[in-house]
């Protein structure tokens, strides 16, 4: 069974890019997302210097914690206007869908622009992709930039109708953030690969990082971050996906599956 591991919020601070980028030399993770309208995510990009030009980045696509990188009159719908940042989780059921693509692809553009290269793949902050109401506009800016995307997770098993040439992942986000161990990750993929043969593109999603005060004060998800890190380190010391059968792959694989 084919399997992504990706390290979410790339961009919300240092602490947390620190620990993806570690994670990626040392082979513990395949990719990660980048955060780019998160507070001080911009300027945190452009003070890393150590990223290798082999490593790719994803969108992780926000309508939630943080400020529009698109002019505030395009995306009113998006905003409280009270203080010009991102509606609260609870009250995006209002959201104007046209407006959020708009936003997306403002987000895909400047992560292109500060990464000097093209993403690998879509997926979203607070899986906010999967709404309903969401779901054709992020499937349209998949087929507009011909990437991969984070499809719906293994508890719901929800499978896009993709745009043609479209590949999307099966996404396990039962693990991460919860203090768990690595060996309980290995449970939930056995348990998954013996219930669901035919889902034979498995992503787990992660949220490593180094903790400080910037995170606790920017994110819920804070000391936690640490033990993703921990625990990523010692499954990929462990050789357990090898023995298993599990095959780590990169987003750009996926492309020639279609």
């Amino acid at each position: 069974m084919r399997l992504i591991i990706n390290a979410d919020d790339f961009g919300l601070t240092e602490g947390i890019c620190s620990s993806i980028l570690e994670l990626i030399d040392k082979g513990a993770v395949t990719s990660t997302s980048v955060m780019i309208a998160a507070h001080n995510s911009k300027e945190i990009f452009k003070r890393i210097s150590n990223v290798r030009e082999e490593i790719v980045f994803g969108a992780h696509l926000q309508i939630t914690n943080g400020r529009p990188i698109s002019p505030r009159e395009k995306v009113l719908s998006l905003i409280d206007k009270s203080t010009g940042e991102f509606l609260p989780k609870t009250e995006i059921s209002t959201v104007v869908p046209s407006e959020v693509k708009i936003e997306w692809k403002a987000q895909i553009e400047l992560i292109q622009e500060l990464c000097k290269r093209t993403i690998s793949h879509l997926d979203s902050h607070h899986g906010i992709h999967r709404k309903l109401n969401l779901q054709t506009k992020y499937l349209q800016l998949a087929k507009e930039y011909e990437v991969p995307i984070r499809g719906g997770t293994e508890d719901e098993l929800i499978k896009f109708p993709l745009p043609h040439g479209i590949v999307q992942t099966i996404a396990i986000n039962s693990w991460t953030g919860r203090g768990r161990s690595w060996k309980d990750l290995a449970e939930i993929l056995l348990d998954f690969r013996s219930r669901y043969t035919e889902h034979d593109i498995l992503e787990v999603v992660t949220h490593p990082g180094y903790t400080d005060q910037e995170l606790r004060n920017v994110s819920s998800l804070s000391d936690l971050r640490e033990n993703d890190h921990r625990q990523l380190l010692e499954l990929n010391n462990s050789n357990w996906l090898h023995d298993n059968g599990f095959e780590l792959i990169q987003f750009s694989e996926l492309l020639s599956i279609n």
